[in-house]
C-alpha cells in the first residue's frame, strides 16, 4: 500500500517536475541571449582611451605649430609697424596743412601779417595766433612727440626757415615739406599765389629728393 501511494504520488508530480525542468531551460536559453553588461563597459573604456590618445599631442606636432606661429608673427608685425608709421606720417601731414591754414585764415581775420617759424627739429611755431589750450602763450607744434613721431623733415623755402602770410592770406614765398616717419614719407606743398597747402604721399627715405634746406 505504502509502494503504491507512492507511485501514484510521483505519476501525479511529473508533470509539475516537468515543467520546472522546462522553465530552468528556457530561462538558461534567454541568459545566453541576452547581452553581458560587461561589453558596454569595456567599449566605453576602449573609446575613452581612444579619444585621449587622439587628444594627445607630439612633441613634433608642437614644435610644428610654434613654426608656423613664429612665421606668421615675422609676417605681421613689420606689416603692423609700417601701418602705425603711415597712420602717424598722414596725421602729422594733415596737422600741418590745416595748421597752414589755420595761419593763413588768422592773418586775414586780423589783418595783419602771420609768420610761420619752423624749428631745426620738426616742430613749428605761430606768432600773433594764440595757444587755444594757452591763450597767453603763442601757437607751437612739436610733432617729434606723440601722436606724430616725426623722426626728420625737409625744408624747401629757397634756405629760408620761415613763411609769413600777409592780411590777404598770401605767403611771401611758396614751397616744400617733407616729414619722414620711420620709412614713410610725406609732401607738404605751399602755393605761393593763393597760399593753399596740400599734402600727398612721398617715397622711400632713401628715394627722397634731397634739394633744399635739410633739417637734421
Amino acid at each position: 500500500m505504502h509502494v503504491s501511494s507512492t507511485i501514484l504520488l510521483g505519476r501525479l508530480a511529473q508533470p509539475y517536475f516537468r515543467g520546472w525542468a522546462n522553465m530552468h531551460i528556457i530561462i538558461a536559453a534567454r541568459r545566453k541571449l541576452r547581452p553581458t553588461r560587461l561589453a558596454p563597459v569595456a567599449l566605453g573604456c576602449a573609446s575613452r582611451a581612444h579619444i585621449s590618445r587622439r587628444t594627445a599631442f607630439s612633441f613634433v606636432e608642437i614644435v610644428v605649430v610654434l613654426v608656423i606661429l613664429g612665421v606668421m608673427a615675422g609676417i605681421a608685425v613689420p606689416r603692423f609697424s609700417n601701418a602705425i608709421a603711415r597712420r602717424r606720417a598722414d596725421s602729422a601731414a594733415t596737422r600741418i596743412v590745416m595748421d597752414l591754414a589755420l595761419a593763413r585764415h588768422h592773418a586775414r581775420v586780423i589783418s595783419a601779417d602771420v609768420t610761420v617759424t619752423f624749428a631745426p627739429q620738426p616742430a613749428y611755431a605761430m606768432d600773433n595766433v594764440p595757444d587755444p589750450n594757452l591763450p597767453s602763450s603763442l601757437y607751437s607744434v612739436d610733432l617729434n612727440t606723440a601722436p606724430y613721431h616725426v623722426t626728420n623733415w625737409l625744408l624747401n623755402f629757397g634756405g629760408a626757415k620761415k613763411v609769413t602770410f600777409d592780411m590777404y592770406g598770401t605767403p611771401n614765398r611758396g614751397g616744400s615739406i617733407v616729414i619722414y616717419v620711420g620709412n614713410e614719407a610725406r609732401t607738404i606743398s605751399i602755393d605761393q599765389d593763393t597760399g593753399k597747402a596740400n599734402s600727398s604721399d612721398g617715397l622711400l627715405f632713401e628715394a627722397v629728393n634731397t634739394t633744399g634746406f635739410p633739417v637734421v
